[in-house]
């Protein structure tokens, strides 16, 4: 009697922690059942709600606005990022004869456009020299009205042309609009330097005399403030060990004269 009653209670027991154990169980299913739908939920509202409106960031535009690109790619401010088709935007906006190349992504912070405007840079024989060195009229540029100041390539040797383009084109638009004139100075076939004209309201005329290396890689809006600081402060000149030397006055341009110059003694 006592060897039955023993192992009716210890079936019993056994049966009862079985049974809380599948209980526990359903009880965390539920548990994770409840957190999905949750999460699924907060996230198909996200999808439908304002927060998920399109956000749009560019990187590498000139002269296109976000506003005129997003017109231009029929992105609406009131579509939500994930019902953009970023292909069709691409092609559409590569369509356009001013724009090279374009990569549009799209995640929960929005759409990203990474443009690469076909642009110009300065003026030769009255013609835009463009970004990829072509030469068009400047009634044939679609944002003309938006051009103010570009450098003169004028006294600049067609054969110098492609050369200082691929370095100019990499200064930024706000220091490209303080210069009116370059001259190339070529010592051999692989080494050069230029000559930047321009006027500044804080000291009045001046030039830059920089190797093309420096004018490629870092000369921004930056450094141009930074050297501009320093000229009217010593009222002299502006140089560092890497060639970049200024000069400047307050008459007029053709009285210019370089207080230092890159020729080796």
């Amino acid at each position: 009697m006592g060897s039955n009653t023993e192992t009716y209670t210890k079936t019993f027991s056994i049966d009862l922690e079985r049974a809380n154990y599948h209980l526990k169980c359903r009880k965390r299913r539920k548990k994770r059942i409840i957190v999905i739908v949750v999460i699924w939920s907060l996230f198909f509202a996200y999808l439908f709600s304002p927060l998920s409106k399109i956000n749009l960031r560019v990187e590498g535009n000139v002269y296109y606005t976000k506003e005129e690109l997003m017109t231009m790619a029929n992105l609406k401010k009131n579509n939500h990022w994930w019902l953009v088709d970023a292909k069709k935007a691409d092609k559409v906006l590569e369509s356009y004869a001013f724009i090279d190349s374009v990569s549009i992504t799209k995640s929960i912070l929005g759409v990203k456009i990474n443009i690469n405007e076909i642009y110009p840079i300065a003026v030769k024989d009255n013609k835009f020299v463009m970004s990829n060195k072509t030469y068009i009229e400047k009634e044939a540029y679609e944002l003309n009205e938006k051009v103010t100041t570009l450098v003169s390539f004028d006294g600049v040797e067609n054969s110098d042309i492609d050369y200082l383009i691929n370095k100019y084109r990499d200064v930024s638009l706000e220091v490209r609009n303080h210069f009116t004139r370059v001259e190339v100075v070529r010592y051999s076939s692989d080494y050069a330097y230029v000559n930047l004209y321009g006027y500044d309201s804080n000291i009045g005329y001046f030039v830059i005399q920089t190797d093309l290396v420096f004018l490629n890689t870092k000369f921004n809006e930056n450094k141009y403030n930074e050297i501009i600081e320093e000229i009217s402060k010593n009222n002299v000149k502006y140089e560092e060990d890497e060639p970049a030397f200024i000069a400047y006055n307050y008459l007029d341009e053709k009285e210019f004269h370089l207080v230092d110059s890159f020729k080796e003694e």
